[in-house]
Protein backbone atom coordinates (compact mmCIF):
# COMPACT_ATOMS: atom_id res chain seq x y z
CA UNK A 1 0.00 0.00 0.00
CA UNK A 2 1.40 3.34 -1.14
CA UNK A 3 1.84 6.16 1.76
CA UNK A 4 1.28 9.98 1.19
CA UNK A 5 5.43 10.65 0.73
CA UNK A 6 5.01 8.05 -2.10
CA UNK A 7 2.87 9.37 -3.86
CA UNK A 8 2.89 13.07 -3.35
CA UNK A 9 6.79 12.90 -1.97
CA UNK A 10 7.83 14.63 1.21
CA UNK A 11 6.61 18.56 2.13
CA UNK A 12 9.32 21.47 0.76
CA UNK A 13 11.72 21.51 3.14
CA UNK A 14 12.67 18.28 3.53
CA UNK A 15 16.16 16.95 3.12
CA UNK A 16 18.74 18.73 0.87
CA UNK A 17 22.52 18.26 0.50
CA UNK A 18 24.04 19.94 3.35
CA UNK A 19 28.33 19.65 4.28
CA UNK A 20 28.88 18.97 8.24
CA UNK A 21 32.88 20.78 7.19
CA UNK A 22 35.10 21.44 4.69
CA UNK A 23 36.81 18.83 3.54
CA UNK A 24 33.77 16.49 3.43
CA UNK A 25 32.45 14.97 0.08
CA UNK A 26 28.60 14.10 -0.82
CA UNK A 27 27.89 11.34 -3.39
CA UNK A 28 24.57 11.25 -5.53
CA UNK A 29 23.77 9.71 -8.61
CA UNK A 30 21.63 11.36 -11.10
CA UNK A 31 17.75 10.23 -11.29
CA UNK A 32 17.88 11.88 -14.47
CA UNK A 33 18.96 14.99 -17.25
CA UNK A 34 20.11 18.57 -15.66
CA UNK A 35 17.64 21.24 -16.26
CA UNK A 36 19.32 24.12 -17.13
CA UNK A 37 16.36 26.60 -17.18
CA UNK A 38 15.23 26.05 -13.71
CA UNK A 39 14.14 29.32 -12.42
CA UNK A 40 16.64 30.59 -9.37
CA UNK A 41 14.81 31.13 -6.08
CA UNK A 42 15.50 33.13 -3.19
CA UNK A 43 16.58 30.58 0.06
CA UNK A 44 14.44 32.36 2.34
CA UNK A 45 11.00 33.46 0.64
CA UNK A 46 11.09 30.63 -2.64
CA UNK A 47 10.02 33.45 -4.72
CA UNK A 48 11.56 33.36 -8.23
CA UNK A 49 14.33 35.89 -9.04
CA UNK A 50 14.43 38.14 -12.07
CA UNK A 51 17.09 40.62 -13.42
CA UNK A 52 15.45 44.06 -13.83
CA UNK A 53 15.98 47.29 -15.91
CA UNK A 54 14.15 50.12 -14.21
CA UNK A 55 15.06 52.54 -16.75
CA UNK A 56 16.05 53.20 -20.06
CA UNK A 57 20.11 52.77 -19.97
CA UNK A 58 20.07 52.35 -16.55
CA UNK A 59 21.33 50.00 -14.06
CA UNK A 60 20.14 46.10 -13.61
CA UNK A 61 19.49 44.51 -10.58
CA UNK A 62 17.95 41.23 -9.44
CA UNK A 63 14.91 41.32 -7.82
CA UNK A 64 12.56 38.99 -6.30
CA UNK A 65 8.86 38.34 -7.98
CA UNK A 66 7.27 40.56 -5.88
CA UNK A 67 9.47 43.88 -5.87
CA UNK A 68 8.41 44.63 -9.16
CA UNK A 69 5.87 45.21 -11.49
CA UNK A 70 7.06 44.19 -15.01
CA UNK A 71 4.37 46.41 -16.59
CA UNK A 72 6.09 49.04 -14.88
CA UNK A 73 10.41 48.95 -15.72
CA UNK A 74 11.76 48.84 -18.97
CA UNK A 75 13.39 45.59 -19.42
CA UNK A 76 13.60 41.80 -17.34
CA UNK A 77 14.21 38.52 -17.90
CA UNK A 78 13.87 35.36 -15.13
CA UNK A 79 17.44 34.35 -13.25
CA UNK A 80 17.79 30.38 -14.19
CA UNK A 81 20.06 27.92 -12.37
CA UNK A 82 20.93 23.60 -13.20
CA UNK A 83 18.62 21.47 -10.90
CA UNK A 84 19.18 18.06 -11.61
CA UNK A 85 17.18 15.16 -9.38
CA UNK A 86 19.69 12.88 -7.32
CA UNK A 87 19.90 10.21 -4.88
CA UNK A 88 22.29 11.19 -2.22
CA UNK A 89 24.23 7.26 -1.72
CA UNK A 90 27.24 8.69 0.74
CA UNK A 91 28.58 10.70 2.92
CA UNK A 92 32.33 10.86 3.13
CA UNK A 93 34.66 13.09 5.68
CA UNK A 94 37.30 15.42 5.19
CA UNK A 95 39.43 11.85 6.81
CA UNK A 96 37.79 9.69 4.41
CA UNK A 97 35.99 7.37 6.45
CA UNK A 98 31.96 7.13 5.80
CA UNK A 99 29.58 8.28 7.29
CA UNK A 100 28.28 4.67 8.78
CA UNK A 101 24.85 6.84 9.92
CA UNK A 102 24.20 7.94 6.37
CA UNK A 103 20.59 6.97 5.06
CA UNK A 104 20.19 7.72 1.44
CA UNK A 105 17.38 10.03 -0.04
CA UNK A 106 16.01 12.03 -3.06
CA UNK A 107 16.11 15.51 -3.62
CA UNK A 108 17.01 18.31 -6.59
CA UNK A 109 20.48 19.41 -6.53
CA UNK A 110 20.49 22.93 -7.14
CA UNK A 111 24.10 23.77 -8.25
CA UNK A 112 24.90 27.31 -6.96
CA UNK A 113 27.35 29.50 -8.79
CA UNK A 114 30.75 27.93 -8.44
CA UNK A 115 29.18 24.40 -8.56
CA UNK A 116 28.08 25.14 -11.91
CA UNK A 117 31.59 26.21 -12.68
CA UNK A 118 33.07 23.36 -11.44
CA UNK A 119 30.40 21.09 -13.15
CA UNK A 120 31.19 22.45 -16.70
CA UNK A 121 34.93 21.66 -15.68
CA UNK A 122 34.38 18.20 -14.89
CA UNK A 123 32.29 17.81 -17.91
CA UNK A 124 35.31 19.50 -20.42
CA UNK A 125 37.36 16.66 -18.34
CA UNK A 126 36.17 14.16 -20.27
CA UNK A 127 34.07 15.08 -23.04
CA UNK A 128 33.23 11.96 -24.04
CA UNK A 129 31.29 10.80 -20.42
CA UNK A 130 27.15 11.33 -21.48
CA UNK A 131 25.20 13.35 -18.32
CA UNK A 132 22.19 11.65 -17.63
CA UNK A 133 20.49 8.82 -15.02
CA UNK A 134 22.62 6.62 -13.13
CA UNK A 135 25.88 9.54 -13.65
CA UNK A 136 27.50 9.27 -10.37
CA UNK A 137 28.82 13.02 -8.88
CA UNK A 138 30.86 13.15 -6.01
CA UNK A 139 30.77 16.88 -4.89
CA UNK A 140 33.50 17.90 -2.29
CA UNK A 141 33.13 21.29 -0.01
CA UNK A 142 37.14 22.64 -0.52
CA UNK A 143 36.31 26.23 1.00
CA UNK A 144 34.31 27.85 2.96
CA UNK A 145 35.04 31.51 2.62
CA UNK A 146 31.81 33.22 0.66
CA UNK A 147 30.85 32.45 -1.93
CA UNK A 148 31.51 28.92 -0.82
CA UNK A 149 33.84 26.63 -2.44
CA UNK A 150 33.34 22.92 -4.21
CA UNK A 151 35.26 20.05 -6.05
CA UNK A 152 33.50 18.17 -8.63
CA UNK A 153 34.16 14.80 -10.18
CA UNK A 154 32.22 13.05 -12.63
CA UNK A 155 32.17 9.24 -13.31
CA UNK A 156 29.58 7.27 -15.62
CA UNK A 157 26.75 5.21 -13.84
CA UNK A 158 27.46 1.59 -13.51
Amino acid sequence: MATFDDLFGKKPGGKYLKWHSVGDTIIVQSLGEPDATAPQKDFKSGEKKFMVQVEEGGKWGPKLESQFDPDSVNSWFPLTQINIRVRAVAYKFANGETDKNFEPFETTWELNQNQEERFKEAMMEDRSLQFGAGTIVGIKYIDDSKPRKYAIKLKAGE
